[in-house]
């Protein structure tokens, strides 16, 4: 009976030994995927807002997933290029809105990119009327994204400024002309 006891000690320690030899070799994510910090445009500008990978580890992406929340009271969403992108003759790239605010994102390739940088390239038209700032969210990592960490941004839309005119001698003041978000 001892030597069971002793065979199954061994057999248990050997199995956490591997278990922990295993989890401090296996590799994780070390990638992120991001949008520009901060955004800033005008009532009616197109905008193209590009998300980013940071792929420190130069891990093989041949298909990837992911959802973009964008402020639909600011943002119209247009579509997803890949134009001069990491992404650039993939096979399949596709961006639909799944949601009134939500953009799902997907692709694949045969041949896997292992570098950084511009992933693909979103284009939005920015409403009319809109004002004030608000996030820009990525999330939902699927296929070789799993386990990626989200660089969210935010989008903030001003008006048109007030533009001052100064005379170079100091003769004259002039007071602001506002001017209108169509220049």
């Amino acid at each position: 009976m001892r030597k069971e006891a002793v065979t199954k000690r061994g057999i248990l320690t050997a199995l956490i030994a591997a278990f922990v030899a295993w989890g401090s070799t296996a590799t994780y994510a070390q990638f992120s995927v991001s949008v520009p910090a901060k955004t800033t445009a005008q009532p009616g500008d197109a905008i193209t807002i590009p998300l980013t990978l940071a792929n420190s580890a130069a891990q093989a992406i041949d298909a990837f997933g992911l959802k973009v929340t964008f402020p639909g009271g600011l943002l119209e969403y247009d579509t997803v290029a890949t134009a001069g992108t990491l992404t650039n003759g993939w096979l399949a790239i596709n961006g639909n809105l799944t949601g009134p605010n939500e953009i799902t994102l997907g692709g694949f390739n045969v041949a896997p990119i292992t570098g950084s940088g511009v992933l693909l390239t979103l284009k939005f038209n920015v409403k009319p009327t809109a004002s004030g700032k608000d996030s820009l969210k990525v999330s939902n990592f699927t296929d070789d994204l799993v386990g990626a960490s989200a660089g969210n941004g935010e989008i903030e839309i001003s008006a048109a400024g007030t533009v001052f005119f100064a005379v170079l001698d100091g003769s004259q003041e002039n007071p602001p002309i506002a001017t209108s978000a169509g220049g």
